[in-house]
C-alpha cells in the first residue's frame, strides 16, 4: 500500500480500532488469540502502526479455511492481526457519520413479518368493523411472497462498485482509496470482502442496499435482511416478474441470486412457514396479537425451559428422532432448534445431555462450534463424561475446521495435562499427528499451541513451526512460546521468546512482560 499522510493516519482513530477489534467474536472459528496484552498496551501498537502506515504498509496476504454449513462448505479469510485493526479504521472513516446498521434478533423478526404486516393493509373490501380487529389472511390482496438471498455475497463483492457506493454516502476519499488498496493487497484479487469481521458485515450493508433501491425504484413492495429479500406480489405472474428484477439488480453489482434458495410462496403458507402460525378452520382468519405471539415462539432459546431443551436434543441423538430435527437429514429449522437448545443448556451449565450431544457430532458437522461450546460449559459438572465424548470424537473422520475446534477444546479443557490416565496417550498422539500431518497451516496452529501448554513439544518445535507458518498465524507460535517458557521457565525458552520479542513491536506487545 502507497504511505499514508501524518494528519490521515490521525484521523483514522487506531487506539479504538484495537479495542473494537479485541471484542469481536468469530463465532464460526475457535478461539484464535488473546488481545488483552494488545488492549492493554494500546498506545505503543498504535504507534507501530502508525509508523507502518506512514512508510508504506505491506500486509501479509490472508489465509483461508473452510467453515462446515449444513449443505457445503463457506471460506473464511484469518487476517492479521495488523490488517484486522487497520482495515476496521479505514472501514470507519469510509462509511461516514450517518452510516446506522442492524441486525439484531429484532430486526430479523421484522424483516420476516414485514409482508405480513403490508399485506394487512392491502385487504379487498370487508366489512369495516371486523377488519379494524382481525387479520384476514385470506382476504389480503397479496397472494404470494417471493423469498431469495445471495449466493456467496461476502466472495463477489466488486471492489470497484463497492468504493462507488462508498462515495455516493460521502466517505473520505483517501480512506476508501486506501481500504480497497488493502483488500486487494491482502486478498490478491479485485472482489470479495473477509466473512466474519465486523468490518466486513457494515461493508456488505452498503453493497448490497444498492440491489435494493433498485427493487424499490420499479415499485416492488420488497424487503431485506442482510442479503435475504422478501417480495410481496398479487399475482403468480407478478411473482415471476420480481424474481427477473431481482436477479437483474444483482447481475448489476456482480452477484447472482441463489437459484435453490428462492422460492416463491403463497401467502397463507408463508405465514405458516416463516411465522409458525396455522389457519383457523372457520373463518380462515388470524388475529394480530397472535401474530406476536407466534414470533415470541418463533425465537424461543428453551432458557426458561430447560427441559424442552434436554427433549429437543435427546430426541435428535434416539434411534427414531422427528423429522424435523433429524440429524441424519437436518434442514436449517431443525439445525436452528437444536443450536438454541444446546445453546440454552450451556448458559446453565447443564451436564444431563453430554453423551447425546456427542453423538450428534458424527451427522450434523456444522454444528460443531455450538458442541464444543456446550462441552466446555458442562465439564465441571460431568468431567468424565465430556472426557469421553472427546476421546470418541478424535477417532471421528472429520475436516481440518472440526479438528481445529476439537483441538481447542482440549486444549481449553487442558485434556493433555496431568499424569498419564484412560485416555491421555490417545489424545496427545492425535493431537501431535495433526500438528504433523494436517495440510492446513492453520490446523497445524491450534495443535502446536495446544501441545506447547502441556508440555508436550520442544522449544526447538515450537520455532521451526513458527519459520515456516504463514505470516497472519505468527501470534498463535508466540502464544505457543510463552505457554512453553511460562510451563518450563527454561532459559533456552525465554532467549528464543525474547528474540521473538525483539523482532516485532506488535508481538512483543502481544506476549507481554516475562
Amino acid at each position: 500500500m502507497k504511505a499514508m499522510a501524518e494528519q490521515f493516519v490521525k484521523r483514522l482513530g487506531l487506539k479504538k480500532a484495537i479495542t473494537e477489534e479485541a471484542a469481536t467474536e468469530r463465532n464460526m472459528l475457535p478461539h484464535e488469540v488473546d488481545w488483552g496484552n494488545l488492549v492493554k498496551d494500546a498506545s505503543r501498537v498504535e504507534r507501530s502502526i502508525t509508523s507502518q502506515l506512514r512508510s508504506g504498509f505491506n500486509p501479509e496476504p490472508e489465509h483461508i479455511t473452510s467453515v462446515r454449513k449444513i449443505r457445503g462448505t463457506r471460506p473464511v479469510a484469518i487476517w492479521g492481526i495488523v490488517e484486522r485493526i487497520v482495515y476496521r479504521a479505514l472501514v470507519g472513516l469510509a462509511l461516514g457519520e450517518n452510516f446506522t446498521f442492524d441486525r439484531s434478533g429484532e430486526s430479523y423478526l421484522r424483516f420476516v413479518n414485514a409482508p405480513i404486516s403490508y399485506a394487512s393493509t392491502k385487504q379487498r373490501a370487508i366489512d369495516k368493523k371486523t377488519s379494524t380487529s382481525l387479520f384476514f389472511v385470506n382476504t389480503s390482496e397479496v397472494e404470494y411472497v417471493v423469498a431469495a438471498d445471495i449466493a456467496a455475497f461476502y466472495q463477489y463483492i466488486d471492489h470497484n462498485v463497492l468504493a462507488r457506493e462508498l462515495r455516493l454516502r460521502g466517505g473520505d476519499f483517501d480512506a476508501i482509496d486506501h481500504l480497497i488498496a488493502l483488500l486487494q493487497e491482502v486478498q490478491g484479487r479485485t472482489f470479495g470482502i473477509p466473512q466474519l469481521l465486523d468490518s466486513s458485515d457494515f461493508l456488505s450493508e452498503v453493497y448490497i442496499d444498492c440491489v435494493e433501491r433498485d427493487l424499490h425504484r420499479h415499485g416492488l413492495a420488497a424487503w431485506r435482511y442482510n442479503d435475504d429479500f422478501r417480495i410481496a406480489c398479487r399475482t403468480y405472474g407478478e411473482s415471476l416478474q420480481a424474481i427477473e428484477k431481482l436477479d437483474a439488480a444483482a447481475r448489476a453489482v456482480g452477484l447472482v441470486t441463489n437459484e435453490y434458495k428462492t422460492l416463491t410462496h403463497g401467502f397463507v403458507k408463508y405465514v405458516w412457514d416463516h411465522v409458525g402460525l396455522v389457519e383457523h378452520e372457520r373463518q380462515g382468519v388470524v388475529d394480530l396479537d397472535e401474530i406476536e405471539m407466534a414470533i415470541a415462539e418463533y425465537t424461543e432459546d428453551f432458557s426458561e425451559d430447560l427441559d424442552s431443551a434436554r427433549q429437543a436434543v435427546q430426541q435428535a441423538a434416539s434411534d427414531h428422532p422427528d423429522e424435523s430435527i433429524d440429524p441424519r437429514n437436518i434442514s436449517a429449522a431443525g439445525m436452528r432448534r437444536l443450536r438454541r437448545a444446546i445453546g440454552s443448556l450451556a448458559a446453565e451449565s447443564d451436564s444431563t445431555v453430554v453423551g447425546e450431544v456427542g453423538d450428534l457430532l458424527p451427522y450434523v458437522p456444522a454444528i460443531t462450534p455450538t458442541v464444543c461450546r456446550y462441552l466446555v460449559a458442562a465439564f465441571p459438572g460431568a468431567p468424565t463424561e465430556v472426557t469421553e465424548v472427546v476421546g470418541a470424537a478424535i477417532n471421528l473422520s472429520m475436516n481440518e475446521w472440526q479438528a481445529q475446534w476439537l483441538v481447542q477444546l482440549i486444549h481449553e479443557l487442558e485434556l493433555l495435562n496431568g499424569l498419564p490416565s484412560d485416555g491421555l496417550a490417545e489424545r496427545v498422539v492425535w493431537v501431535r499427528n495433526l500438528r504433523l500431518e494436517s495440510p492446513s497451516p492453520v490446523t497445524v496452529a491450534y495443535a502446536t499451541r495446544a501441545l506447547s501448554g502441556s508440555g508436550h513439544m520442544s522449544t526447538d518445535e515450537i520455532v521451526q513451526s513458527l519459520d515456516s507458518s504463514p505470516g497472519v498465524l505468527l501470534p498463535w507460535y508466540a502464544e505457543s512460546l510463552r505457554a512453553h517458557f511460562n510451563r518450563t521457565q527454561d532459559e533456552d525458552a525465554k532467549k528464543r521468546l525474547q528474540a521473538v520479542k525483539d523482532g516485532s513491536p506488535l508481538l512483543s506487545s502481544l506476549i507481554g512482560q516475562i
